[in-house]
């Protein structure tokens, strides 16, 4: 996928799990362990305006998934996640 912010900012470790998070989030079964590698980033401002790009571009087919991200959102504390 193509970010707004550069990948090469992030040490290869954290640009695998975010290339990786984002693969399991295109299945709905994943979600949590799609989490589980998205909250081990560490908290910077430019890895909160990536994994807010990568969730807020996830596409909201369901009311199932929709909640599912709500619920991601709020555990990695993106409350405008919410608001987008």
């Amino acid at each position: 996928p193509q970010y707004t912010l550069p990948l090469y900012d992030l040490s290869l470790r954290d640009t695998l799990l975010v290339e990786y998070s984002e693969e399991l989030l295109n299945d709905s079964g994943l979600f949590s362990i799609a989490t589980d590698y998205l909250s081990v980033l560490p908290r910077r401002p430019q890895t909160e305006l990536l994994l807010h790009e990568i969730l807020t571009r996830q596409p909201l087919e369901t009311e199932t998934k929709a909640a599912k991200l709500l619920a991601i959102a709020e555990r990695l504390e993106l409350p405008e996640v919410a608001r987008s």
